[in-house]
């Protein structure tokens, strides 16, 4: 699956506060996948604007576990997306 493909279907998730158990695994594993590849996901970071918080949490935790692990990523799209959450873009922040 791609990564645009990912965040289409956890942007189209169905309430995840109402089935956290469902969005607390998907979150867990969209957080592996970010560790294990996170240039792949960084690439799509600034994508993560309409999906819920639970999962950008997750993303930015996924990335953080890979910089730890000394993994190089690129940053200008991960800088943009923090950007306009920073800067409230669509009126979620």
């Amino acid at each position: 699956m791609s990564a645009s493909d990912v965040i289409a279907a956890l942007t189209n998730e169905a309430a995840p506060e109402r089935i956290a158990n469902a969005a607390e695994a998907l979150s867990d594993a969209l957080e592996a996948a970010v560790e294990a590849a996170p240039d792949r996901w960084a690439d799509a970071a600034d994508q993560f604007l309409n999906v819920p918080p639970v999962y950008v949490r997750h993303l930015l935790s996924g990335l953080h576990a890979a910089i730890r692990a000394r993994a190089a990523l690129p940053w200008l799209p991960v800088l943009r997306h923090m950007r306009l959450v920073r800067d409230g873009i669509d009126g979620r922040v």
